[in-house]
């Protein structure tokens, strides 16, 4: 069981321009972590909080907009906050309120903050039961805590990491914080045959998890961005499909993988491997598809839809018919083809689709032959396949790593972990920090989706190694 001075705590306070996190900012930021029981790393900073600066929060906090002036906006100092929380939990006095306007900070720059959270003010009521007040000045006065100025960030982070720190000492059995941060479920238990410390020693990172059956096989494997959570969510679900799965699960494992878009290529690629009897979506046989053309008897190059071509294929591949199919209307009204021949219509003779009325006439002998195979073949060298060489640098699993992920004319080859002060220099290089994995349809489809929504996150071998 991992006992209450075993965790890594980290304090927080801070100032906002207003109380409602959904339309305010924050104005200053104050971090302490601690471990062991002892404060080893402090962060304070005011934040520009893009946005104007009320007077009534003007007065309470003597923050204006002159003081922000030259100060970070919280995206430069996003990395510095998100080292002093990896791996902690988040403490405050009402850590509620900072906690959301956190979350709500993270969310404006596309991360999901999810963190465990401990109130100093629910936690003193339990420890020390007899006070009179539990309102944060009254309570530093009664433990004769230093609180030189209620609205200096700094003295309210000192005076709540002491707080935090006595409250600490009280819990000599570690029960009321390991109560706190128990899941908070009505009605339903964990089950009594899988140790407890499974469950309080899963992180709330990002990776993978597997759970295995009595003989040690694995049923079942899934991907998450908070391990913990995710985990948990299984053994609390209603649904009779997993109920049955947790039934047949007497351990847990997992694999912190530091970022989602990894835990999404581990997941499929142990998927494919092990097979788990539960995971029955990405087990389905999946059928690829590309455009494939060809010289009818008549001379005219005739497209088509083909099924299953290899992921080395040198046209592009499309995950579904539909899609294809879609390519296929593109092609046929961006080069005036005849929807006929661009395999949007089977019949004889003339041509007579609704949607591209504009055919010049080769299905009826008024558009020569070779005029129409130039804008065919046109058409054509647009369908190449994916053959970029790329890398993707994404957060890792501590702090000072970096994940990297590797694709080379277009297949992906790995991924890997380096000191994120690292430079890399060559395609070698590259391939000596990756471990070797195997591309798969999975892999192709979860990589094309990642570029399309963060094509920034990209980094193109040609362009950086000239």
């Amino acid at each position: 069981m991992v006992m209450d001075k075993e965790r890594i705590y980290t304090v927080i306070t801070l100032q906002a321009t207003g109380k409602d996190v959904r339309h305010h900012r924050i104005l200053k930021i104050g971090l302490a972590r601690i471990e062991n029981g002892e404060v080893i790393d402090r962060f304070i900073s005011l934040v520009d909080p893009e946005q104007a600066i009320p007077e009534y929060i003007m007065s309470q906090t003597g923050i204006d907009e002159r003081s922000v002036r030259m100060a970070p906006n919280f995206a430069e100092i996003a990395n510095r906050v998100d080292v002093m929380l990896r791996n902690s939990v988040l403490v405050g006095h009402q850590v509620s309120w900072s906690y959301h306007a956190l979350r709500s900070e993270f969310r404006h720059l596309g991360y999901n903050l999810d963190a465990p959270k401990i109130c100093t003010q629910h936690l003193a009521k339990k420890l020390l039961p007899s006070l009179f007040s539990y309102e944060f000045d009254k309570l530093c006065s009664s433990l004769a805590i230093p609180l030189i100025n209620r609205t200096y960030i700094e003295d309210i982070l000192d005076a709540t990491s002491i707080l935090f720190q006595r409250l600490l000492s009280l819990d000599e059995d570690s029960g009321f914080i390991a109560g706190s941060l128990a899941p908070k479920i009505i009605g339903q238990r964990l089950p009594s045959r899988i140790d407890a410390d499974t469950f309080t020693n899963l992180p709330t990172t990002p990776g993978i998890y597997q759970f295995q059956d009595s003989d040690g096989k694995i049923i079942y494997v899934g991907k998450a961005k908070n391990i913990k959570k995710r985990v948990l969510s299984h053994f609390f679900s209603q649904s009779v499909k997993e109920k049955t799965l947790c039934e047949q699960t007497y351990s847990i494992d997992f694999e912190e993988t530091g970022n989602e878009f990894m835990a999404l290529l581990l997941e499929a690629e142990l998927i494919k491997k092990l097979e788990p009897y539960y995971n029955t979506i990405q087990k389905k046989l999946r059928t690829t598809y590309h455009i494939k053309a060809h010289s009818n008897k008549s001379g005219i190059l005739q497209f088509a839809i083909e099924e299953k071509p290899q992921l080395g294929e040198d046209s592009e591949l499309f995950f579904t018919k539909a899609s294809a199919k879609k390519k296929l209307e593109q092609l046929c009204g961006d080069f005036n083809l005849c929807p006929k021949y661009a395999g949007l219509q089977r019949k004889k003779g003339r041509c007579d689709h609704a949607k591209f009325p504009f055919c010049a006439g080769v299905c009826f002998g008024n558009e020569q032959v070779y005029v129409y195979n130039k804008r065919a073949t046109a058409a054509l060298t647009t369908l190449i396949a994916d053959t970029d060489s790329y890398y993707i640098r994404e957060r890792g699993r501590r702090t000072g790593e970096v994940g990297v992920t590797l694709v080379l004319q277009g297949v992906y080859q790995g991924f890997g972990y380096i000191d994120s002060s690292q430079q890399i220099s060559n395609i070698d290089e590259l391939q000596d920090l990756i471990e070797p994995r195997k591309s798969t349809y999975h892999t192709t489809q979860i990589l094309a989706a990642f570029r399309k929504k963060f094509p920034y996150k990209v980094n193109y071998i040609d362009r950086d190694f000239q």
